[in-house]
């Protein structure tokens, strides 16, 4: 996570993404999902380098359910549809300005 030191200035949002596989109801899918974001949101914000840099604010969660499974050769990778993504939106103005 050293990274976040080179580009905190740069942030504008951290996003948490949690998917989850197509097994059972879609709306227990997106809750579950979230579940899992908020998670690993929680987990992030007890890291000293967030905290120091003071980055919570600045994280998001969101939960898309199997909205957005992968497949593989037609069929779903239950597998590799549970899982997380963390995005960085970084401001392109400042880079550009610098």
């Amino acid at each position: 996570m050293f990274w976040l030191t080179i580009y905190k200035e740069y942030i504008q949002s951290i996003m948490v993404e949690g998917h989850s596989d197509s097994s059972g109801l879609e709306a227990d899918n997106i809750v579950l999902s979230k579940k899992r974001a908020l998670s690993v949101k929680s987990y992030l914000e007890r890291l000293r380098i967030i905290k120091q840099y003071h980055m919570g604010r600045f994280m998001h969660v969101t939960g898309y359910g199997s909205a957005q499974k992968i497949m593989h050769n037609g069929v779903e990778d239950k597998n590799a549809s549970r899982r997380i993504k963390i995005k960085l939106e970084l401001s392109d103005s400042k880079i550009i300005n610098k």
